[in-house]
């Protein structure tokens, strides 16, 4: 889904995709595509590259960052989130260290979109001062479906699936500073964070 948004995006700016999919056959007659790993992509296509853009599932994420690095050490990468598993952080941040002249953006869209702003703003303005007692945020929808076709399943972090990371990006941005990233004057934190708890629960519907 994210590599076909991101074709879409791309292309609309007057990029020319080109696309490394196993499923190649399932992509737009109109896309150049290649259906081998990142590795085997002839060095003359991968030289004229100018943006890569990291869309397939989180285990494969540092071994494909490996090979584009090894076709370009100062690539500029975009990956979709998160950026690897649990126990290859250390991995990743030696990549990163190793290809000082690269630039990596992990997508984070909602850590990064607009509503949570007007939603803090609108608390600001009906609410001047009031104190933060409590966070709630819910994501409704029945991902059932997909988890039964194998998307969204977390083996790693096990933390109600991909959903949880946007929850945190949202709560972060709810709290106030230093527990948050928000720094609004007008809503005061609680007078005991260090009491405060964080709890993660997943409803049927």
């Amino acid at each position: 889904m994210a590599g076909r948004l991101h074709t879409e995006i791309l292309t609309a700016l007057g990029a020319t995709p080109a696309v490394i999919d196993p499923k190649h056959q399932d992509l737009p007659a109109s896309l150049r595509s290649f259906p081998h790993q990142v590795s085997d992509l002839p060095q003359a296509v991968a030289a004229g590259i100018d943006l890569w853009s990291i869309c397939c599932p989180t285990a494969e994420h540092l071994p494909v960052l490996r090979a584009v690095l090894a076709h370009n050490p100062a690539a500029r990468v975009l990956m979709e989130k998160p950026a690897c598993r649990g126990h290859e952080i250390v991995a990743f941040t030696r990549l990163l260290a190793d290809h000082p002249a690269a630039r990596i953006v992990v997508n984070d869209q909602y850590r990064h979109s607009t509503v949570l702003p007007a939603f803090t703003d609108l608390i600001t303005t009906l609410e001047p001062g009031a104190p933060l007692e409590k966070v709630s945020v819910l994501f409704t929808k029945d991902r059932r479906p997909d988890s039964a076709r194998g998307r969204f399943v977390d083996r790693d972090y096990g933390v109600l699936g991909y959903e949880w990371l946007y929850m945190l990006a949202v709560t972060r941005h709810i709290l106030p500073a230093p527990h948050g990233s928000t720094t609004w004057p007008a809503i005061r934190p609680p007078p005991q964070p260090n009491r405060s708890t964080t709890r993660a629960c997943s409803s049927p519907p």
